[in-house]
């Protein structure tokens, strides 16, 4: 073969390397792109989680709260409902006494029968009193 025909074969063989080189070059560096591609957007979904796990945090936050608020009220409406119910008790209770009493005012009983009846110590009146300080004197 003359020397022409070797030159020839190897540029032939040259290119043929150089195309070869080009065509497995590519594949490599389309999966370096989609490795970076896939890095990002990995990257993407960690910090979109990283967010969304924040907003979860406040609303576990805020839920807490409030539950407690809605306890609170529930706990002194209870309170209240049972004050309600000792003062309702309570005035039931005076509102006998006073019908009792209205009851034995009407039978004429002399105010010390009154106060007995009713439980309460006996009231003294003015001439009592007056008895009771003018011992008192002539025992000084």
């Amino acid at each position: 073969m003359a020397r022409g025909g070797h030159a020839f074969q190897v540029e032939t063989l040259r290119s043929s390397h150089t195309l070869a080189c080009s065509d497995s070059s590519r594949p490599h560096k389309e999966r370096e792109l989609v490795l970076v591609n896939v890095s990002q957007r990995v990257k993407e979904q960690m910090q979109s989680n990283e967010k969304l796990g924040h907003k979860i945090q406040r609303q576990i936050k805020q839920t807490a709260e409030l539950t407690g608020e809605k306890e609170r009220p529930q706990d002194t409406l209870g309170r209240t409902q049972e004050e309600n119910t000792c003062l309702t008790v309570r005035t039931h209770e005076q509102h006998h006494e006073c019908e009792q009493l209205k009851t034995l005012q009407g039978n004429d009983l002399t105010v010390p029968a009154l106060h007995n009846s009713a439980g309460l110590p006996p009231s003294s009146t003015r001439l009592q009193d007056k008895k009771q300080r003018k011992t008192k004197q002539e025992l000084d």
